[in-house]
């Protein structure tokens, strides 16, 4: 079975500066206008991976931030819309979406973090890199270890506790 993928990366919608969704769709049906000239014929795409920066975002502390994600995401969202109903006859499964760091919330994502205080002691630092940028292996291990203590534990909960325990350690 043969298929084509349509990648789009980087969107960053946003109202202010921008390319409309109409002029977008007309420049991609314009291409796939195209696809049966070219030798070999390339094919129109199957699917598309649309990975982000979906929207431009907002800085943290901005006013009315959450009216303006809304408005980007909406530009964002009727692109998605129009891009299935011309690329995959309405199917809107045939288009995945990966966001970026710009989808998320930098005052939440900062909110749902946990400051870690370096030690100065090297003995403790290395410790410490050791245990953040180690293989990923070693951390599924440690996390695996901290979620068999009470498998029923939610995972950010364990990874509250895994800190916790690093901060006595250090």
């Amino acid at each position: 079975m043969r298929f084509s993928i349509l990648h789009i990366s980087d969107l960053h919608r946003d109202l202010s500066d921008e390319i409309n969704n109409k002029g977008l769709l007309d420049f991609l049906q314009n291409d796939f206008a195209r696809f049966d000239q070219k030798t070999p014929i390339i094919m129109e795409p199957s699917l598309s991976i649309v990975s982000g920066d979906l929207v431009y975002g907002v800085k943290p502390g901005a006013t009315e931030a959450t009216e303006e994600l809304r408005r980007q995401y909406a530009q964002a969202e009727e692109f998605f819309v129009g891009l299935a109903e011309r690329s995959f006859d309405g199917n809107r499964e045939r288009i995945v979406i990966l966001p970026g760091n710009h989808d998320v919330c930098y005052e939440d994502m900062m909110a749902s973090g946990q400051k870690i205080r370096i030690p100065v002691e090297r003995d403790k630092k290395d410790l410490l890199l050791l245990i953040f940028y180690a293989e990923l292996s070693i951390k599924v291990v440690l996390a695996r270890v901290m979620l068999l203590q009470d498998p029923r534990r939610p995972i950010s909960e364990a990874s509250s506790i895994l800190c916790r325990n690093l901060q006595t350690l250090l």
